[in-house]
């Protein structure tokens, strides 16, 4: 059974499952692996992706972790309730701190296999970007499943770069009427921007 969050007076915003590109992803969540998948949010650091095929929980199954990892969510200035869901199926982790717009908010996390830890945590958004950043003891490694972001007022993704290239794909047509587009160059564009960030 998938986890349904319910908060009093917020309203969940949205629902991020971290893990594999290629795992099947928790109902109404969106998926984030190590891999870039979107302008509005992203992992900074190079998180390793795990998965227990033997968890039939979609959102449990799978996850991100490491020494340290960031996760960066563009979001429109305001309050927000995190909540983390913190699980394996079959190793210990931590501990590990966790720091939120760069304060740390919890120390030495210590999730027990098959113990599923929810965090929630308060944070606000200033300079639109939701910053959480979870860092390992020595030889220690974090773990995370996933990520509900809650609000009281009206939520929205925004681009934590403003001038990263637009990730939407032109449609068939648009390519038809337009003729071959240079997929290299496009590609290029999209390199040498990550490189010079």
């Amino acid at each position: 059974s998938s986890f349904q969050v319910v908060f009093s007076q917020s309203k969940v915003a949205y629902c991020f499952d971290f893990g594999g590109a290629f795992q099947k992803i928790a109902p109404g969540y969106l998926p984030v692996s190590r891999v870039y998948h979107s302008p509005n949010y992203l992992w900074i650091d190079n998180v390793t992706e795990v998965s227990r095929q033997e968890c039939s929980d979609p959102l449990l199954r799978d996850f991100v972790s490491g020494k340290k990892g960031e996760i960066w969510v563009g979001l429109t200035k305001g309050d927000y309730l995190v909540t983390l869901f913190l699980y394996d199926h079959s190793e210990n982790h931590g501990p590990f701190d966790i720091y939120l717009q760069d304060k740390k908010v919890k120390s030495g996390v210590v999730i027990n296999k098959r113990e599923l830890t929810k965090l929630e945590l308060s944070a606000e958004v200033i300079d639109s970007t939701l910053r959480i950043k979870f860092i390992a003891g020595e030889g220690k490694t974090f773990c995370v499943n996933g990520m509900v972001i809650s609000s009281d007022q009206n939520a929205s993704l925004v681009k934590i770069f403003k001038d990263v290239p637009d990730v939407g794909l032109p449609s068939v047509e648009e390519v038809i009427q337009k003729g071959s587009p240079d997929a290299k160059n496009a590609l290029k564009q999209i390199c040498d921007w990550f490189i010079s960030q």
